[in-house]
């Protein structure tokens, strides 16, 4: 799921955009946040959901831009709760939906033209196996 938030951020939103798992964030990546940088966290029931809470607690005083999307309900503007009561193993597929929806509205409220073809000498100039057509 993070990976899916990653690719569609990337290349929608068109800037670097890095899905990081808790364990692998807490060992090295935190050390890059700064002010501008904008965290969003996955709550979702289980063993780590504690390391999460204090996760995002923490970074919250290094970058004012921190968000969260969970299951459940809550009252925090900066948290998208997606009212959903199911097993910890699917919650991801469901997770992975309000990432596409944002990532449309974050793209088109920066200007970009998702339609308008760019790069389209790329396929043609790595010998990707994608064939040229007319997609976006």
């Amino acid at each position: 799921m993070i990976k899916e938030m990653e690719t569609k951020f990337a290349e929608t939103i068109r800037v670097p955009s890095q899905g990081v798992e808790l364990e692998a964030f807490m060992h090295g990546p935190y050390f890059e946040v700064n002010g501008s940088h904008r965290i969003f966290f996955i709550d979702t029931p289980g063993v780590a959901r504690e390391r999460l809470l204090l996760l995002k607690a923490y970074e919250q005083k290094y970058t004012d831009y921190v968000y969260t999307i969970k299951l459940g309900e809550d009252n925090d503007p900066r948290t998208l709760a997606v009212k959903a009561n199911i097993d910890e193993f699917i919650a991801p597929l469901i997770i992975v939906i309000p990432f596409q929806i944002l990532a449309h509205h974050i793209a088109e409220a920066k200007g970009n033209n998702l339609p308008q073809r760019i790069f389209t000498d790329f396929g043609v100039s790595v010998k990707s196996k994608t064939k040229p057509g007319d997609y976006a």
